[in-house]
């Protein structure tokens, strides 16, 4: 066993309901010269006794930690993250943050948990702690976060241990992917003199100087983790398989019920059609209300992506992941699909002509279905302003198509023109130029009135006809 450097504790509301005397434990143990304390827990939980014990851990020197205790089975990291730096990020540069990782049903959401320290090392300017058990953490591939410094948990049992003394701690944890880890919590039963009640404790293996480099302090901009779309499509990944009247599809339906105001004020059944809803979940766990529509409705999708300027039904466009698909089962496949929407599901992938959506109440569950781009029942897409464009699947699109989707362009209207062909009506193009093919509602008939945007490529304008977009040559467009 590795050489014991120094000691800390680590504290939460379970102490300070217990009457824990931080200060009158710290006086009288001065060989704690670390003190962890819980901060915040999923998205609402906000520690009531850990301002209090930041300061009198602060006040006595010792090196703080301030934790946040994960549920990455019931949230998203951008919003578990972005609530814990709203509560500590204040602290940045007098303590080190830690993510507790113990929720055993989420052992495999290991790109949840890379994204969270991501995140908060970003923000921060410190190098976060990993905190889990040691069968947790060999329970799954967590390579890929071994890169920040692992604080692990193994009891030999729960037999309480005096004024720690690790003589019945037992064998040390040994686990996968980190050469080392920098302490290890043996017992959440420890005893103090000068308090009754369990405290966890931990031996460290490394000395000050080196613990205290976790603390960091010059915050970097994290703008570019705001809104992602890897990291929608991978929760909604994490939900494949989940099936309808299990636990954790009642979970997905209590979570859009529990916001407020609620939509239209209609509270969701377990036995209601939950496509709409499932998408408004990750919305919602994931901390983009901002960007995606919340409705259990697929009509009032669509009304509020309209709202939002986010609701695209241009033939040509070829989604991304992350976008959101809207179909409507009685398209006859004849003309333009304009039909009330009855499916929702949210684009994971494109390969070729297939696209590949995710899907909830997808036979009962959640499951992916594959479709053509363009195909049959598609009513449209919402867009929703991810600020990761520049994707390895966004480019693999772009090149294999050569072509950019209207929604690339800035659709703001500049003015109202009316169509001023000599004869013939006008052929609007999905791209600017000739080269293009037409659209889908190509030609338009001459005298009629088009918005034209304000986005222009030399003689080419975007124009708005009937709710659809397109690029039309300016020699036939006359300002009204």
């Amino acid at each position: 066993m590795a050489k014991v450097l120094i000691i800390g504790i680590d504290v939460s509301n379970h102490q300070g309901k217990a009457k824990l005397d931080l200060d009158k434990i710290l006086t009288k143990h001065p060989e704690i010269r670390v003190v962890i304390i819980k901060s915040s827990e999923g998205t609402d939980f906000d520690d009531a006794y850990d301002e209090e014990f930041i300061r009198i851990a602060l006040a006595h020197g010792c090196i703080v930690g301030v934790y946040h205790y994960a549920h990455p089975e019931r949230d998203g990291w951008l919003a578990e993250a972005k609530f814990f730096m709203s509560l500590t990020k204040r602290y940045k540069g007098k303590v080190f943050y830690v993510l507790d990782w113990e929720v055993r049903s989420a052992a495999k959401k290991v790109e949840w948990a890379e994204s969270w320290l991501a995140y908060v090392a970003k923000e921060t300017g410190s190098t976060p702690i990993f905190y889990s058990y040691e069968s947790l953490i060999n329970s799954a591939n967590y390579s890929r976060i071994s890169k920040y410094p692992l604080w692990v948990a193994k009891y030999r049992d729960y037999t309480p241990d005096k004024n720690f003394d690790m003589s019945s701690a037992g064998k040390a944890p040994v686990v996968k992917w980190w050469s080392n880890y920098i302490g290890w919590q043996w017992t959440s039963v420890g005893r103090l003199d000068g308090y009754n009640g369990n405290l966890d404790c931990t031996a460290f293996y490394v000395d000050e100087a080196a613990l205290k480099k976790c603390v960091g302090g010059t915050a970097q901009p994290a703008a570019e983790f705001k809104y992602s779309r890897s990291a929608i499509v991978s929760e909604a990944i994490s939900h494949i398989g989940v099936k309808e009247g299990t636990t954790l599809h009642h979970k997905i339906i209590d979570r859009y019920n529990s916001r407020t105001p609620l939509p239209r004020g209609y509270k969701v059944k377990y036995t209601d059609a939950w496509c709409a809803t499932f998408v408004s979940y990750l919305a919602i766990v994931m901390g983009y209300t901002d960007i995606i529509p919340v409705e259990c409705g697929c009509p009032q999708m669509i009304t509020l992506a309209k709202q939002m300027g986010i609701w695209v039904e241009d033939d040509s466009y070829v989604p991304k992941p992350g976008d959101i698909t809207l179909y409507d089962w009685q398209d006859s496949g004849k003309g333009d699909n304009a039909g009330t929407p009855d499916h929702i599901g949210i684009v994971e992938k494109l390969s070729g002509n297939t696209i590949t959506v995710i899907e909830g109440n997808y036979k009962d569950a959640v499951g992916r279905r594959e479709i053509a781009v363009n195909g049959r029942y598609i009513r449209g897409y919402i867009v929703p302003r991810y600020d990761d464009e520049d994707t390895a699947e966004s480019r693999q699109r772009d090149e294999s198509t050569k072509e950019k989707s209207t929604v690339d362009y800035a659709h703001t209207i500049d003015y109202y023109a009316k169509v001023s062909t000599k004869t013939d009506p006008l052929n609007v193009r999905i791209g600017p130029g000739a080269k293009y093919k037409q659209c889908s509602f190509s030609p338009v008939p001459k005298g009629a009135k088009v918005a034209v945007c304000k986005y222009k490529a030399g003689a080419w304008y975007l124009i708005k006809y009937k709710g659809k977009y397109g690029f039309a040559h300016s020699a036939y467009l006359k300002k009204t």
